[in-house]
Order: structure tokens, then sequence, then C-alpha cells
């Protein structure tokens, strides 16, 4: 009788059981409701919905297109997610290209909240899900339109559901639905949806002994690569194998030994940025790797999240190419491991009370930098040559600034009064809502303040004054780049050329000549120098657009 009354006393708490509930709440709170209060922002945003708005308006769903040429650089499930929201709400917008990636945000904390409660109890489950929810980088890719919540997803769901299958009797509709999940991961950004979890989980029964269990494993890969493979033949036969091959092997496999599109980082990068960007909570998943070494060792559950991000760690850190979000689809591994301590000794442990006091203090801490941001005359940051564009924007963020401040304040005092009555398991729980909290008022009031700097709109808007009739504009970046290309094709809605040499100039003024042609300004002395008395005749303004400054060239 003594299970039903521990499970009793441990949803004693309304926020425990309610769990699931304030979950909901709060990941919709923050994740979906700011979807479309700001433009589409680099790195990624534009490129990405303008392959997306090819695939909507063309009805081709098979084969993914930038500026008229197919472009796997990412599989088609981000495009196929967007396209079919954008179809729900009847066209294109902000809104429904992110909503996808903020419902599957939504739905992998609940998943995580939900197999963390069936391992270790409610409790466990409340504070998984709550570590998941405040780390700012799984939150910055849940309101982006990128690949990597997504991505997340089906990977973290995809070991999730296959170690909740993974019991005595081995549930093969469990495991065979989690490995489902990892072919849609091949289908959101490539191979390694497949490989990286795969050796997670070969370790992990190796570790355990299991031999059958990894024999098992042919069959349940045969599942994910039958659930991808139909859209790589299709692709494939669309564009040539060849090339497919070739172009999966650069963005899955170059990435691994040649940061061939910069992001060259030290072995050591991802050690170091997983403190900042699953604050607070990871913070104590030293005091819990080191309480599972002591007394839970023979744990599966422990030992397979800790092969998880252990095997995601070492295998990125090898790689050349590191970026923060890459590491996001172990970050549920960690919330379930912090969260299995947090329900069995962060309430009496030393490290949960340091934590809980340190945490608070540093809300206090950040309300009252916002609150000196917010208060500084603007003559202080002139020192700092940020540039005029700049010092509107600190003006414009004063009362944002000052809302966030008050938010950081009032979760700061609520950790503080269940500190104060000895209940540090409120004080724990309030600190994760705190902090969710907090992250949802940047998302809020803050994030759009930035918008002014950000967005292309206005800049689209003025070129399609300029060009009238012509159905195409051109761009000159930097030699043999398509940079920035995908934002001005998005929000104009025209193909945009990118001529290259002298020839190519003149041919499109030929063929345009009532068009335009943006150029980077840091280029005028290195681009076409022979003709640089031609190009200060044919311009005839100036367009800045996130902070880079074109000249408008037209041919008289």
């Amino acid at each position: 009788m003594s299970a039903p009354v521990a499970v009793e006393v441990e949803t004693a708490h309304p926020l425990v059981r309610h769990r699931y509930l304030i979950l909901l709440l709060l990941s919709v709170v923050v994740y979906v409701l700011w979807l479309g209060n700001r433009d589409l922002w680099y790195p990624d945003e534009p490129d990405v919905a303008e392959v997306c708005q090819a695939m909507f308006t063309s009805g081709d769903w098979v084969a993914p297109r930038y500026h008229g040429e197919i472009w796997i650089d990412y599989p088609p499930m981000l495009y196929w997610a967007g396209s079919a929201s954008s179809v729900l709400f009847g066209g294109i917008t902000e809104f429904t290209l992110r909503l996808p990636s903020a419902i599957a945000g939504v739905l992998l904390v609940l998943l995580t909240a939900c197999v963390t409660n069936r391992w270790f109890g409610p409790r466990a489950g409340l504070f998984a899900g709550l570590v998941l929810l405040a780390s700012p980088q799984f939150g910055m890719q849940a309101v982006a339109y990128r690949p990597d919540t997504l991505f997340s997803l089906f990977v973290a769901g995809g070991m999730l559901v296959y170690a909740a299958g993974v019991t005595e009797n081995g549930r093969w509709l469990y495991r065979g639905a989690g490995f489902a999940m990892l072919g849609l991961a091949i289908l959101t950004k490539g191979p390694l949806g497949l490989l990286l979890p795969g050796l997670a989980i070969v370790l992990w029964h190796g570790f355990r002994r299991e031999w059958r269990r990894i024999l098992e494993l042919v069959p349940l890969t045969v599942v994910a690569v039958a659930v991808a493979l139909p859209w790589f033949i299709a692709v494939g036969r669309a564009m040539g194998f060849d090339e497919m091959i070739h172009d999966l092997g650069q963005q899955n496999f170059r990435r691994f030994h040649d940061a061939f599109k910069g992001h060259e980082r030290p072995f050591l990068h991802y050690a170091g940025t997983i403190w900042f960007d699953m604050l607070p909570f990871v913070f104590l998943l030293p005091a819990a790797v080191i309480g599972f070494f002591r007394s839970r060792r023979s744990d599966r559950h422990l030992q397979f999240a800790l092969w998880w991000f252990g095997a995601f760690l070492v295998f990125l850190s090898f790689a050349k190419t590191k970026r923060g979000l890459y590491l996001v689809p172990a970050y549920p591994a960690v919330a379930v491991f912090v969260g299995a301590w947090l329900s069995e000794q962060g309430a009496s442990a030393r490290a949960g009370r340091i934590f809980a006091a340190a945490a608070q203090w540093a809300l206090v801490g950040i309300a009252a930098l916002l609150v000196g941001i917010a208060t500084a005359p603007l003559s202080f940051f002139t020192g700092y040559e940020i540039g005029e564009s700049m010092l509107a924007l600190v003006d414009a963020a004063r009362w944002p600034l000052a809302i966030a401040a008050i938010v950081g304040l009032a979760a700061a005092a609520a950790v503080h009064l269940a500190r104060r009555n000895g209940d540090l398991t409120a004080a724990l729980l309030r600190l994760g809502v705190g902090y969710v909290l907090l992250f949802g008022t940047f998302l809020a009031v803050v994030y759009p303040v930035f918008n002014p700097v950000k967005t292309y709109v206005p800049q689209c808007a003025k070129i399609l004054e300029m060009i009238g009739d012509e159905p195409t504009f051109g761009l000159i970046h930097h030699y043999g780049s398509n940079k920035k290309r995908g934002a001005f094709a998005f929000y104009t809605k025209r193909p945009v050329a990118t001529p290259r040499t002298d020839d190519e100039l003149n041919a499109f003024f030929d063929a345009h000549p009532d068009s335009i042609v943006l150029m980077h300004s840091g280029l005028n002395e290195e681009f076409f120098r022979r003709r640089k008395a031609d190009f200060d005749a044919w311009t005839i303004g100036e367009i800045e657009a996130a902070r880079i400054v074109y000249r408008v060239l037209r041919r008289p």
C-alpha cells in the first residue's frame, strides 16, 4: 500500500497535480502567441522561407527549390510543415511558417514530462518539463522557422518512445514507433537523424550487455529507412541521384571534418556553451551525475539519459562545424536526468538549496541590469559607437526592458517566499516557472524592438515601387554569393538575379531596362573596378537592410 500513498503525497502540490496543464499553458504562451510579432530574421529564416514559398505556390511538394533550382540543404519536412500550416491558415505569414516549430516544442516538452513521469514519478515529470521549457536555446529554436525543433522532436521523441518500449517483454509497437520517428528525423535534417540516435542506443545496450536488443535494432532500422526512402527516391529522380548524394554528403558529412560554411569552433565548444544554452537548471547536472554514480548506477533509464547526452556531446564535439542548436536534440536527456534528481534529492540536497538561492539572486541581478539599461541616458551609450539605428533601438527598448525586469523581480519574490517557508520543492518549481515567464516576456515585448534593424519588409516594399512592372531585380553581395538573396525574394515575391560579371550585368539591364540592381556598398572598390565611374553615374540612391547598406543602380 506504500506506493499509492507515495504518489498521493508527491502529487499534493497543485503544480504537480496539474503538471501537464501547467506545462501546456506555459509552452503555448511562450512559444505560440508571439510568433507573428516580428518579421523573418537571419540567420536562416528568410532563406528557408523562400524555399517554402516556392513549394507553396508551385504545388510541387517533392522537390524543394531555391531560386528555381532543387535545393536539399534541408530535406522536405520543414517545407512540408510550413506549407501545410500556410494552407490551413490560407496563406504564408511569419506566424504560419513558425507555427510547426512551436507546436513541436510544445509536444517535446509534454513528451519529456510524460516519459519522465512514467519512469520516476509525477514530480520528476514536471521538473523535467520545466528544465527543457526554461532552456533559452531550446526556446529560441521553437519560435524560429528553422528545422531544429522539428528535428529535436523526432530525434528525442523517437529515443524516448523507443526507451519506453524496452521492457522485459519488449514492446515492439513502441520501439517501432520510435524508429518511425527517427525516419521523420531523416526527412528533417538528413541521415544523422538515424545515425546519431542509433549510436547512443547501441552504446546504451552495449553497456548493459543486452546483445539481443542490439540485434533487434536491424529490423527497426528498416522501419526508419522505409519512412524516409520514398522521398529520397523521388527527389533523386528529379535532380539526379549523383547530385543528390553529393549534396547530402556536403550537408551531413563534410560539415563534420570541414567547416566549409563557417562556424568552426574548438573541441570543447559545447562544454562551455551548454551552461548558457540550458539556463538555469543545467547547473544542477554535475550534482545529478554525482548522485547517479553514488546510488543509482543500475537504473536503466538514467543510464539511457546519460549515454544519450554523452554520445551526442562527444560526437558533435569532434565535428569541425559547431552551432549551439546542433546539441538541442540531446536537451531532453539532460531534462530527464536533472528532473529525476530534483524529484528524489533536490529538496533535501545541499546543492539544491544553494542552487535555489543562487538562481533567485540571479533573477534579481538580471532585473537590476534591465532596469539599468532602461533608465540609462542615451549619452551613456554614445561612447560605444553603436550607430544611430542602435541608439534608437536602445531608446525603444526602455519600457519593454522595464516590463521584463518586473517579471524577473516578481519571480524572485515568489521563490524567496517559498524558501522562507522552508518549502524548497515549491521554490524550485516557482523558479522554473519564473524563468519560463521571463523568457516569454522577452519574446513578447523585447524581441519586437529589434525588428527595425533585422527586417527586410519596408526595403522590399520600396524595391517594388522602384521596379514597377519589371518581373525581377538584381543583387550583388559579393562574388559568387547568394547571401541575403532569400529575404529579398521572399518579401518581394520576385526572382532575384545575381549578375557576377560586366557582361552579365549589361545583359540584365538589356533585358530589364527599368529594373534595378542592389550592390553591397562595401564592394564598390572591389567589384567591377573598371566601371566605377559608370556605377557612380548609375547610382540612384541607397537602401539599408539589416544594417547592410546597398547602392541602388539603374542604367540610364
